[in-house]
């Protein structure tokens, strides 16, 4: 093959000559009677072609195998990673009615525990104090859902939850509040505080003085089992305000004076995509005060996004700790 062949007979040169499945043919024009005739058929060495280099290639997966094994590392990472993760959040903020002397406030939010859950082991409870600590906070809010039925179901001993939480050390005091999830089974939740030396505020107050200056935290009643009207609970507001309420959907009846509401109970979706959001939020706001910072008719509201994670999911959306400094606008 490739080869150029010339073909004589009777006087005859031909050159056009084809090569089909390995056989040679030519065309000859018709012959006259007679003979002998001559044949001659010469062939001449084909000119070599220069091999091309055949490009190297990598191994690359299907599309459909792709976006398989993708779903399985986002699944894999949700259920057993991220959920068990746990970050320091660090914010200032500057709000209004706050007074200068109370400006670098270091105040450390702790939220939705859910103490006894599949992520959330007595160990795991020792590892958050042990971290809130170094953050030297010059106060803790421990803003609900310790879990009352978790822990009973977990068999975890409510005398090891108070040790833990005793831990914990501030320079002007730990305040907590009751979340939707401390209320049944009862007695549970108001012995743990009570035996770590931790107020928890049932619609009531509490103070405390720093740099000369009196401050107040502020903490209700969940609003999904108790009524709660902010301002009768508030009354006059004097000094600078901390106001804690598990639920952020009592932020639009907070009153105007208050510095600062902070709040848990949505998880921050626990799943959340960037720009979209969280699938699942337990508010009737929807993704408005899902987590994070809000400002809202010059009032201030931060919501974390919690511990735990009850649908065993998280993504996106890391287990945190928050310590906010506080400044004055």
């Amino acid at each position: 093959a490739g080869e150029k062949v010339t073909v004589q007979i009777a006087g005859q040169k031909k050159e056009s000559v084809t090569a089909s499945n390995g056989k040679w043919s030519v065309t000859l024009d018709p012959l006259q009677a007679g003979g002998p005739y001559e044949l001659t058929i010469e062939a001449s060495p084909a000119t070599e072609k220069k091999s091309k280099k055949k490009k190297q290639h990598f191994p690359v997966l299907p599309v459909n195998m792709s976006r398989r094994w993708g779903v399985l590392f986002l699944f894999l990472y949700s259920c057993y990673i991220e959920p068990n993760r746990l970050i320091v959040r660090e914010l200032n903020l500057n709000i209004p009615n706050w007074d200068k002397s109370l400006n670098g406030m270091k105040v450390v939010l702790v939220g939705d525990l859910h103490v006894g859950t599949r992520n959330v082991p007595l160990k795991r409870v020792e590892r958050i104090v042990n971290l809130v600590n170094k953050q030297n906070p010059d106060i803790i809010l421990l803003l609900g859902d310790l879990d009352s039925k978790a822990i009973v179901y977990s068999k975890i001993p409510c005398s090891e939850v108070s040790k833990q939480l005793a831990n914990l050390h501030s320079n002007y005091g730990t305040y907590a509040i009751r979340g939707n999830h401390d209320y049944f089974p009862s007695g549970i939740i108001s012995p743990i505080y009570k035996n770590a030396n931790i107020p928890l505020l049932e619609n009531e107050s509490a103070y405390f003085i720093f740099n000369d200056k009196k401050v107040r935290v502020c903490g209700i009643e969940d609003i999904w089992h108790e009524r709660v009207h902010p301002e009768t609970v508030l009354g006059e507001v004097k000094e600078p305000t901390i106001f804690l309420s598990h639920n952020p959907d009592i932020f639009p009846q907070v009153p105007s004076k208050v510095a600062l509401t902070v709040s848990g109970h949505n998880h921050g979706g626990e799943i959340y995509f960037p720009l979209l959001g969280a699938p699942f939020v337990p508010s009737a706001y929807g993704q408005k005060y899902v987590k994070g910072y809000v400002v809202e008719n010059d009032k201030h509201l931060f919501v974390t996004s919690g511990i735990a994670c009850l649908s065993h999911f998280r993504l996106f959306n890391p287990p945190e700790i928050v310590v906010l400094k506080l400044y004055s606008t």
